[in-house]
């Protein structure tokens, strides 16, 4: 466990050997150093208020996080004596409320996934009441029929179904930005179930009525609208969930048990005059 009080005094003694800061100067940058920790941990804790009580997105909140570690820096500037604690609560209060931050990006316009989710959505649920199927000898067919109807008369046919509507279901939770929807395993499943069902349906009957031997099925009931509904809103949700996954790649974790230096990611770290180098973006005490 990260025992601040230990990590400070050995960067206080290394400090001792390596340079020829007076006590007094070495005592004023550890007051500053604790007191830079101190503000990172509030800013975290901000940061997973804002996670909790808003719908903003990783990126929103880095880009937020990194307005926040400006404003205490320039209230820092303009106010030497402030402290870093009294700094962020200045900036913090300038900055709003959760509620009207996450109304100012919405008003802003929603991520591009949530539309391609939205749209796999609505044509999930519209493929249900679409005609999937047009045989010469059995009439035409919605999508809700013909999903029971292959549940109760083909063998395994009803697992299948299960395993391919618990998948689009499994969605869902994506926009209260449950972890697992971000895995790539999972938006390449979604998007791997109606690819199969493509494959299956088309080449695949006409090959496996040449396989049987049974060449009256050599053509299959015409695929209508319903059916290509249905396939594709799998495709557009995994398609959202890709693009989701890669709004969550921005979040990478800043912080090591407290020490950061506000950096975004992919960037040099960022090297406060008034922190004198002492805190790097690995979080350690150097």
């Amino acid at each position: 466990m990260f025992d601040l009080d230990r990590e400070v005094g050995l960067w206080r003694e290394r400090q001792e050997r390596t340079s020829s800061l007076a006590a007094a100067e070495l005592d004023e940058l550890e007051d500053h150093l604790r007191a830079r920790v101190n503000l990172n941990a509030r800013i975290r804790d901000w940061r997973q208020r804002q996670e909790r009580e808003t719908a903003l997105s990783p990126r929103e909140l880095d880009e937020l996080e990194d307005h926040l570690r400006a404003r205490v820096d320039l209230e820092m500037e303009l106010n030497p004596v402030l402290a870093p604690e009294q700094a962020f609560a200045i900036a913090r209060r300038n900055l709003g409320e959760p509620v009207a931050l996450s109304k100012e990006f919405a008003k802003a316009g929603r991520p591009r996934w949530r539309r391609w989710l939205l749209a796999g959505w609505a044509m999930y649920g519209a493929s249900w009441f679409l005609p999937v199927v047009d045989s010469p000898v059995y009439g035409t067919f919605q999508g809700y029929e013909v999903q029971l109807a292959m549940a109760r008369g083909v063998p395994g046919a009803g697992a299948i179904l299960l395993f391919s509507n618990l998948a689009m279901l499994l969605t869902v939770p994506v926009l209260w930005r449950a972890r697992v929807c971000a895995n790539r395993w999972f938006w390449r499943s979604v998007g791997a179930v109606g690819a199969a069902w493509i494959v299956s349906l088309t080449p695949g009957w006409v090959l496996g009525s040449i396989l049987s031997g049974d060449m009256s099925e050599l053509l299959p009931p015409l695929l209508t609208v319903g059916f290509w509904t249905w396939t594709g809103s799998y495709i557009c949700v995994a398609a959202a969930l890709r693009l989701r996954a890669k709004d969550g790649a921005s979040a990478a974790v800043r912080a090591v048990d407290g020490f950061d230096d506000g950096s975004p990611p992919g960037r040099p770290p960022r090297c406060n005059r008034r922190s004198s180098g002492i805190v790097s973006n690995k979080g350690a005490l150097q």
